[in-house]
């Protein structure tokens, strides 16, 4: 996904409320996310609520990205804090970065029909 349009401070990215849950390698953890509060997202994992700060945001073509740092400390890898990139297209993905590389890449899991 390439940049986008960013969504500034002062605007409002309508993405809706949503709860995601993803697969990891260490198993499934959720994402929720509200666009009245356009600052954090939750993430809940192994019975630990996690607050990550989102500093982008952008939209391309009517998706929206959300980008910050996830809180170092219980994410799902516990390597370290990594940039992350939130996509929410209808399948949502969550991929992180380190140094500017590509670490994780995790993908929304969909309820069976």
């Amino acid at each position: 996904m390439g940049e986008g349009t960013t969504i500034w401070d002062h605007e409002t990215a309508n993405f809706g409320r949503r709860s995601i849950v993803f697969q990891s390698s260490n198993g499934l953890y959720s994402v929720e996310i509200d666009e009245s509060n356009q600052d954090e997202i939750f993430v809940l994992f192994d019975g630990q609520q996690l607050k990550w700060h989102v500093f982008v945001k952008s939209v391309q073509d009517g998706v929206f990205s959300l980008q910050g740092m996830t809180g170092g400390i219980g994410d799902p890898y516990q390597d370290g804090g990594d940039w992350f990139e939130l996509i929410l297209s209808p399948a949502a993905v969550l991929r992180y970065w380190g140094n500017q590389v590509l670490v994780h890449e995790d993908h929304e899991v969909m309820p069976e029909a």
